[in-house]
């Protein structure tokens, strides 16, 4: 990980990081060094989705770059119980779909043979879900919103604000397509 400091980053065991006090210089090296695998820490997840628990009330909801042990599906799980009818997600790692249903507690799983979170073989993913909720890679992030877009869905990712001043989101902010999440801008959300 040539390039980061050491106490900017929270590591995990699998070889990942955890947004913190990230600078712009840090996140665009990352970028570049494609260097991608990022979990959102737990409180930023729900400094930002406490705002939409009415826009999502008895909605399905996918994830697709979250696998069991991202904050969101924990997030999910506790703070939407009562609240979603449905949590699909994909686990990259393991090629497993999973579709949790809140009204039963029932938990299902599908293996899904790719590497790829726009892979044509997880389009069935995003025509069942009602909004798409996660923090994307930076390599495929552009290339996951245009694939949204392109389904009709509502989304909210979360990620660092800086992106948000890249031309591909102002280009979309100016057609009405993308905005600024409902938390304090000064936070490293979007």
């Amino acid at each position: 990980m040539k390039g980061f400091k050491k106490n900017m980053f929270k590591k995990n065991d699998k070889k990942t990081i955890e947004w913190g006090n990230a600078s712009n210089r840090t996140l665009r090296r990352a970028q570049a060094d494609k260097y991608d695998e990022y979990y959102t820490q737990y409180e930023d997840i729900e400094a930002e989705l406490k705002y939409y628990k009415k826009v999502l009330k008895n909605k399905i909801v996918f994830c697709p770059c979250d696998g069991p042990e991202s904050n969101f599906i924990k997030y999910f799980k506790t703070e939407y119980k009562d609240i979603l009818n449905a949590l699909i997600y994909w686990d990259k790692f393991n090629k497993k779909a999973y579709y949790y249903d809140f009204l039963t507690e029932t938990e299902a799983e599908h293996i899904i043979d790719t590497d790829s979170f726009l892979d044509d073989k997880l389009n069935h993913l995003f025509k069942m879900c009602d909004a798409v909720v996660t923090n994307p890679p930076f390599s495929i992030e552009p290339a996951l919103i245009k694939h949204i877009l392109n389904f009709g869905k509502k989304f909210i990712l979360i990620g660092h604000i800086t992106l948000a001043g890249q031309n591909f989101y102002i280009d979309l902010a100016k057609k009405g397509e993308i905005g600024l999440g409902a938390n304090d801008l000064k936070k490293n959300i979007f």
